[in-house]
């Protein structure tokens, strides 16, 4: 009997320092990542959705003298950017397939967008937009991914009828009044790394106007 104890008490002591010591490697690396890889996440975002509110303003150019041209450079603008910051991820198509409770914008569904621009002209363009970009969290999520939360503004000003590409989704103004706040809160960015950069996988968020 006592020889049975002696084995358990082994047993559970073996466990605890095993517990002790993953807890350990976890703190270790969560530290890691907030020295050097959390600023290199936060950085991707800002400037992702920064990105995009630059290239969206292409359209402020259009003035019916060159506007193929102008749609052309816009369409051309946005694709960079996305190329420039997103990656396809299996892991985010499997969450789209078999998660019953977020979906996720990809860089194959932005990559669709950019088309969406072909029917603007001078009559119904953006004239102005400004963004605002807080990250609120950001954290590790396995060994080469991060989360991060941000809340995103753009306030956009427009005539007529014309698309804005989001850093959540696309949205058509249909007849936009003077000025447009759209909020984006607790947008969710899933990024990985590959080749020592971030680049964003998967965008879960909604647009709101106030």
């Amino acid at each position: 009997m006592l020889k049975k104890l002696k084995r358990m008490n082994r047993g559970v002591l073996l466990a605890v320092i095993v517990l002790a010591i993953f807890a350990v490697y976890v703190n270790i690396a969560d530290d890691k990542f907030k020295e050097e890889e959390a600023e290199k996440v936060k950085d991707t975002v800002i400037g992702f959705c920064n990105e995009l509110a630059e290239a969206n303003s292409i359209m402020t150019k259009l003035d019916g003298t060159n506007d193929e041209e102008i749609v052309q450079e816009l369409q051309d603008a946005l694709t960079k950017v996305i190329n420039d910051n997103m990656i396809q991820s299996d892991y985010i198509d499997n969450q789209n397939i078999y998660s019953l409770t977020a979906f996720y914008e990809t860089k194959d569904s932005f990559l669709e967008y950019p088309q969406y621009f072909d029917d603007i002209n001078s009559n119904n363009a953006l004239t102005e937009i400004t963004p605002t970009v807080k990250v609120t969290s950001v954290k590790q999520n396995g060994s080469i991914g991060a989360t991060c939360v941000a809340d995103i503004v753009y306030v956009v000003k427009g005539k007529g009828q014309f698309g804005v590409l989001f850093p959540v989704y696309y949205h058509h103004f249909s007849d936009i009044p003077t000025e447009m706040t759209c909020k984006m809160s607790d947008v969710e960015f899933q990024l990985v790394k590959e080749d020592g950069q971030w680049k964003i996988c998967g965008i879960n968020g909604y647009l709101w106007f106030v």
